[in-house]
């Protein structure tokens, strides 16, 4: 990975950046609306992709800015199931404890308790593969641009497994530009609604980036055998 740096300090290379990104923040603090700021974040990582970002996106077509955006939704809601079955299932005993008489009540809490400690480290060691992962699962849509490219896990861990030391340095940058996301909330509406977007733009160029060299180490095996 080259061009790290580069993720952080992009944006501020349009001319228009502030408005392009102001213009962003607001749509992504509207529900339903923001669906369309991941569908610019997908454009975003898809020019890294192919090489060819000079600027920020216009907000142009912005339908199809709103579909792509709704199936990112799609694919985090149902990837995020596993994890909410997880949790729920943790609590089926604290549940069925409240209806029983209070000498079996503290064995069913205690069992309650323990589920939910292995519950929540699964659902840790998953929710870090889903991150590791996608990148690759976002780059696999945006070239077959079909929903059903969100689901191949097989190629997203090929990737994986031949680019696992930057997929780790990107889950890394991506909680730094999360953290930056967040640093607006703590201080009021107004600054949230520039530093969210320019998290999200950040984690996009970091995205295109780990899949165009996923690709190219793919074409170079390709090559070598």
């Amino acid at each position: 990975m080259e061009n790290i740096g580069r993720a952080f300090t992009y944006p501020f290379d349009d001319r228009e950046w502030l408005p392009k990104i102001v213009i962003g923040g607001v749509i992504l603090v509207v529900p339903i609306l923001n669906f369309a700021f991941f569908g610019y974040a997908l454009t975003v990582m898809q020019a890294v992709m192919e090489n060819r970002l000079a600027d920020l996106p216009d907000w142009s077509d912005f339908s199809t800015k709103w579909k792509r955006g709704l199936y990112i939704f799609l694919a985090a809601l149902i990837y995020g199931l596993p994890a909410y079955l997880l949790v729920a299932c943790a609590y089926v005993p604290l549940i069925i404890a409240s209806s029983q008489p209070s000498d079996s009540e503290g064995a069913l809490a205690l069992l309650s308790l323990s589920l939910m400690c292995v519950a929540v480290i699964l659902v840790m060691v998953y929710a870090l593969l889903v991150l590791l992962i996608a990148p690759f699962l976002a780059g696999m849509y945006i070239q077959a641009d079909e929903f059903k490219a969100f689901f191949r896990l097989r190629g997203a861990f090929d990737m994986l497994k031949a680019n696992l030391g930057d997929a780790v340095i990107i889950l890394l940058l991506t909680i730094v530009a999360s953290i930056i996301g967040s640093l607006g909330v703590y201080f009021c509406v107004i600054p949230m609604i520039f530093t969210l977007p320019y998290s999200y733009l950040i984690i996009a160029h970091l995205y295109g980036q780990l899949y165009r060299q996923a690709e190219a180490t793919r074409s170079l095996k390709q090559l070598a055998s």
